[in-house]
């Protein structure tokens, strides 16, 4: 990862505070539930499974058949006119995968839009309701059994996709999105040209308006949560114990001598030591990662 200046993670992390909440947020912790909003999946037969973080974390795992998949609530709320998502993604095959797929009202067989995995690669594909033509934003190279964040927008004329904070792909989108009034769905299509996802999602978001640049960092940048894309993920944390600075260099200070775990983006546990109060972090590799305290919910750290 890049290095990152002090002053943009802290305008990140703290200039969008005010940020208006999703219409849906999934963290999969335990269940399939909305929890801002009450909008719950119906699940088929996908599983729960422990997040790569430890703790009480868990992700939902796709086995890539017909079946697994997930569906949303049919309601009008989740069918905006503009539209941003953000989803935390493993891809685990290179066989082409549909990750997110809403269906177009127009053509029985055909998607309003898509996030998918093909050719080793993220797409956010719109297709246009009246001429069949589409808008399509393609990734770099993802590598298998790695957890990306996506982000995906759409402006009322464009689409815009975002891996790990950074926008790969625009493409220029004149036209609504054409929804189906079925359900949008997640790990599949739930047609007959459906191709299922082999792979995990976490902490997937719905928002009716445009999010920014600074809003989908923020989304990656705080550690998988339910909460507003803007409002620190340590204000969601229930857990007394408070670790500072946030970026760190140097060592990492907690407010109390606790059991500390550090794990890298994928899952890679750095560090783990029990009852310290002061912990060494210059030998970690720099970036993002994640400290669980005392067995809690996994939070953000930045390594600078």
């Amino acid at each position: 990862m890049k290095k990152i200046s002090t002053f943009f993670l802290v305008a990140v992390l703290l200039g969008t505070a005010m940020a208006q909440a999703p219409l849906a947020c999934y963290s999969f912790d335990g269940n399939y539930n909305d929890a801002l909003n009450g909008r719950h999946l119906s699940n088929t037969t996908t599983t729960l499974v422990p997040g790569p973080w430890g703790g009480v974390d868990s992700v939902c795992q796709f086995n890539a058949t017909l079946s697994s998949i997930v569906r949303l609530p049919k309601t009008a709320a989740l069918r905006p006119a503009l539209l941003s998502m953000s989803v935390w993604v493993k891809p685990e095959s290179t066989e082409p995968q549909y990750i997110i797929f809403q269906k177009n009202r127009q053509a029985a067989n055909h998607e309003g839009f898509v996030l998918a995995f093909i050719d080793t690669a993220f797409k956010f594909i719109k297709l246009s309701p009246d001429s069949g033509k589409y808008s399509n934003c393609q990734s770099g190279k993802v590598e298998l059994n790695n957890w990306s964040h996506v982000g995906m927008v759409f402006t009322g004329d464009s689409i815009r996709l975002y891996v790990n904070a950074v926008r790969v792909a625009a493409d220029k989108s004149a036209f609504p999105i054409e929804y189906d009034t079925t359900s949008m769905i997640l790990g599949g299509s739930g047609v007959s040209f459906n191709l299922p996802f082999h792979g995990a999602l976490n902490n997937l978001k719905i928002y009716d308006r445009v999010l920014t640049p600074a809003e989908i960092s923020t989304d990656y940048f705080q550690h998988p949560g339910c909460v507003t894309a803007g409002i620190a993920r340590q204000n969601a944390v229930s857990n007394a114990i408070n670790m500072f600075p946030n970026p760190a260099r140097d060592f990492l200070h907690l407010s109390a001598p606790s059991h500390v775990d550090i794990y890298s983006v994928n899952g890679k546990k750095l560090y783990s030591q029990n009852q310290i109060q002061t912990v060494p972090v210059h030998h970690l590799p720099r970036g993002l990662c994640f400290v669980r305290i005392n067995s809690g919910k996994a939070r953000s750290l930045i390594l600078e």
